[in-house]
């Protein structure tokens, strides 16, 4: 019978395995184990088709016996192949490489597993667009830096009853020019006044 590709990569990476680590090599019951066999005769048909396809080379029986690994590490075990009558089992070339070097020692470990796709990148939040406050008009500019560095008292902290702000005819201008709401624009403004104030008083509440 023919087995499994799984099966001969699993088997020929465990053989490897003890030839390098100097460890004796599994005798048939635990070859059946290991694969899942249904019977011991299974584990050593498995052999004699690595054998026969020149991957291992068997010397010995019993508990004697010893399995040297003939297929060069990273080349990949394919399927069982017709072998030609006649044919040294030695001197037969070893299966071509079909994947990574270190492929042959971590199959013996692991299942084969097919890597997931890449998958594309999720786009960037969108940055929020926040309406620019209305530059400083000169004339401020002018007044603070000729203004006292004295420390000025803080304002009511309410209006008088039935009073309102004063807003003059160049604020209401200078916010339709900018085409903002009023009030988006005053409120800008007091802002920017109540900046200036706290850097004048050094409050910092």
């Amino acid at each position: 019978m023919s087995f499994s590709t799984f099966s001969r990569r699993v088997l020929i990476g465990w053989l490897r395995d003890c030839e390098e680590d100097g460890r004796p090599v599994p005798g048939d019951r635990a070859i059946m184990t290991r694969l899942n066999f249904g019977s011991v005769a299974l584990a050593g048909d498995i052999l004699a088709e690595l054998a026969a396809e020149g991957l291992i080379a068997i010397d010995g029986s019993g508990a004697d016996r010893k399995i040297r690994v003939l297929v060069a590490p990273g080349v990949q075990v394919g399927s069982a192949k017709s072998i030609p009558q006649g044919a040294s089992g030695t001197a037969r070339k070893a299966p071509s490489a079909s994947v990574s070097a270190d492929a042959s020692r971590s199959i013996a470990r692991a299942p084969i597993s097919t890597p997931a796709p890449d998958m594309p990148a999720p786009p960037p939040d969108p940055v929020p667009q926040v309406a620019p406050l209305p530059a400083v008009p000169a004339e401020a500019e002018t007044a603070r830096a000729k203004a006292p560095s004295q420390r000025v008292e803080a304002p009511h902290p309410a209006f008088a009853k039935g009073r309102k702000p004063f807003i003059s005819a160049d604020i209401i201008r200078a916010a339709r020019e900018r085409d903002q709401p009023l009030d988006v624009f005053v409120t800008a403004l007091l802002n920017i006044g109540f900046a200036e104030w706290r850097q004048a008083n050094g409050w910092r509440g």
